[in-house]
């Protein structure tokens, strides 16, 4: 059976989220965030200190989803 489109979206990598390049995916995996679902989970400020970037980037991940 196939999965549903918004399956599909939760399971995509932290990186197909629009302004999450290659460093910054990199920094949330090592923090175990690995998916969309997983970014879905965490709040703005977790993500900037794991990114190592500021709350309103990070916010602006989250807006995405």
């Amino acid at each position: 059976e196939a999965a549903s489109d918004a399956d599909d979206e939760t399971a995509a990598d932290v990186e197909t989220v629009d302004g999450i390049g290659p460093t910054y995916a990199d920094r949330l995996r090592e923090a175990g965030i690995e998916t969309v679902a997983d970014l879905a989970e965490a709040d703005a400020a977790d993500l900037a200190e794991i990114a190592q970037t500021n709350e309103s980037r990070a916010q602006d991940w989250l807006d995405q989803l």
